[in-house]
């Protein structure tokens, strides 16, 4: 058995193979980057049979504080290598742009044409860190389920400046319900519903439009999400129609949570 570790900025993810097959285990979330990578020898052990495991890879901010897990061999992988191969495992394609959707969000050309190339293109601060930031402050809530839910059942109209409100009409290729100000109408009288809509649709935004761009840079044509962010439905919501109008597929593969974690392992193999 070999297992896969993700230590990322705000949870720990763990999979594992065996017998071809990928298991994942429950996250574990503690903004305290330090304290979760010292638990990993504890939760390998609670999780697993310490003498099934042959070799574990480690990848994440996390991975520089482990270095040494009982005596079982552990690998450190780059954290690009690992977003992209797990990418582009799980969507079974060899010419993407990977996004890593987590606290911020990482942007990854990712390609295979008789060896692995990745190119780290940057990426943006703003992912699921933001979602909990403004949700916090603006809804009293950072839970992810109650702010989803929230967000599905609210209306832009109601906070964001559509493109129409500005000018009248559509421009170039924005149709005029498109945003063109988020959370320009906010005020102390906005509904929770509206406001969760809006704080999802400007990060939805955000991460598709630089990704779309990245994408329009290599002339690719699938964007591959992975990451908790994807976990909100109402992301793919807002994310899905951007796409259709620039042209482009956004893809959440089965799996996309645990994406790097499978990436790292795969790079072990």
């Amino acid at each position: 058995m070999i297992i896969g570790i993700d230590i990322g900025a705000s949870t720990t993810d763990i999979v594992a193979y065996k017998n071809n097959e990928f298991t994942y285990h429950i996250p574990y979330e503690t903004n305290n980057i330090k304290e979760r990578a010292k638990s990993i020898p504890e939760l390998v052990k609670n999780s697993f049979n310490i003498k099934e495991i042959t070799k574990i890879a480690i990848t994440g901010g996390g991975a520089r504080f482990v270095e040494k897990i009982f005596n079982i061999p552990v690998v450190k992988i780059d954290e690009i290598q690992a977003i992209a191969r797990g990418a582009m495992h799980l969507a079974k394609e060899k010419n993407i742009i990977a996004v890593s959707m987590g606290t911020g969000t990482a942007i990854v050309y990712s390609y295979f044409n008789q060896m692995y190339k990745f190119v780290h293109i940057g990426g943006t601060g703003v992912g699921g860190g933001t979602i909990k930031g403004l949700s916090k402050i603006l809804l009293k809530t950072f839970e992810p389920r109650k702010i989803d839910s929230l967000a599905l059942k609210g209306s832009l109209k109601n906070v964001d400046i559509t493109v129409g409100e500005i000018i009248g009409k559509g421009i170039g290729i924005l149709p005029s319900d498109i945003t063109a100000a988020n959370l320009a109408k906010l005020s102390s009288k906005s509904k929770k519903e509206d406001i969760a809509a809006g704080i999802i649709n400007m990060v939805a935004q955000t991460i598709g439009t630089i990704s779309i761009l990245s994408s329009n840079i290599y002339n690719t044509h699938k964007i591959v999400l992975t990451g908790k962010v994807g976990l909100f439905k109402s992301i793919h919501q807002f994310l899905i129609p951007l796409g259709k109008l620039f042209n482009k597929e956004f893809i959440l593969p089965q799996g996309f949570a645990y994406a790097t974690a499978i990436g790292a392992l795969l790079s072990i193999q």
